[in-house]
């Protein structure tokens, strides 16, 4: 059972943030006008969270000005790190959460992965249960931090970045298939990475503390936006041209 902990539901006028044990096991945000759920992960995808070279990392809550933080520690592959995580709303309405690590040990990591997994649902399995599941639409990294949002089938869009370099980001596949289970964001992530990511963000040097902040904006429908730009003029086609003839696979010919 979980433990009794104050403050592990945030309320603001924009966010419902229920995270008690660490996971964001309930999330809405006001996308536009009301309120509205965002569904999360309740399986093995579940977050957010730790993940250490894939594997999960226990937290529990400690109180720090107020406000929980959930701390843990990872001891193996030669690894000795202490992690944080803990949630808060900033002044300009942002979603925030910050996770950091150490490295408690007096000699440098070998190289290793450490990811935040979002846990945000963004399998989508079948119509119309999909139309307001987030999915990791455009997830970019720069040389000094990571941007991109997640957008629903309705319209819907969480913006999302980062005040520090993020190595890479990952997407939870299916297998032998298509569909994204969630999302997660490396801060560290050894391996050969293309050449507008950082680079060198592999390990900790002796006692050294990396922290990071994710931000998060929800936005309304931004599918209703209006076109910016005039609309094209009309074309002229020639007889076998027409939108019509295109449309149809009886005027394809062979080469």
């Amino acid at each position: 059972a979980m433990e009794d902990v104050p403050n592990e539901i945030l309320r603001t006028p924009d966010w419902l943030v229920d995270h008690r044990g660490g996971r964001l096991r309930r999330l809405h945000a006001r996308f536009g006008g009301a309120l509205c759920g965002v569904p999360m992960r309740r399986d093995a995808y579940a977050g957010m969270c730790w993940l250490i070279d894939g594997a999960e990392v226990p937290l529990s809550a400690v109180r720090r000005s107020g406000r929980p933080v959930y701390t843990g520690r990872f001891s193996a592959n030669g690894l000795a790190l202490a992690l944080s995580l803990s949630y808060a709303v900033d002044k300009a309405g942002r979603l925030t959460v910050s996770a950091a690590l150490q490295n408690e040990a007096d000699t440098a990591t070998p190289p290793f992965r450490a990811s935040l997994r979002l846990g945000f649902d963004t399998f989508l399995a079948q119509y119309p249960d999909y139309n307001d599941q987030l999915f990791p639409t455009l997830l970019r990294c720069e040389k000094t931090h990571l941007w991109g949002y997640f957008s629903s089938p309705s319209g819907r869009l969480l913006a999302l970045f980062t005040d520090a370099p993020t190595a890479s980001y990952t997407l939870d596949y299916e297998k032998n298939a298509q569909g994204i289970f969630t999302a997660s964001l490396d801060l560290l992530q050894p391996g050969r990475l293309p050449a507008r990511h950082p680079q060198g963000l592999d390990r900790l040097s002796a006692g050294e503390k990396r922290p990071g902040t994710s931000r998060f904006c929800p936005w309304g429908r931004f599918m209703a936006l209006e076109p910016s730009n005039p609309p094209l003029p009309q074309r002229r086609f020639c007889r076998c041209c027409t939108p019509a003839a295109i449309r149809s696979p009886r005027t394809r010919r062979a080469a």
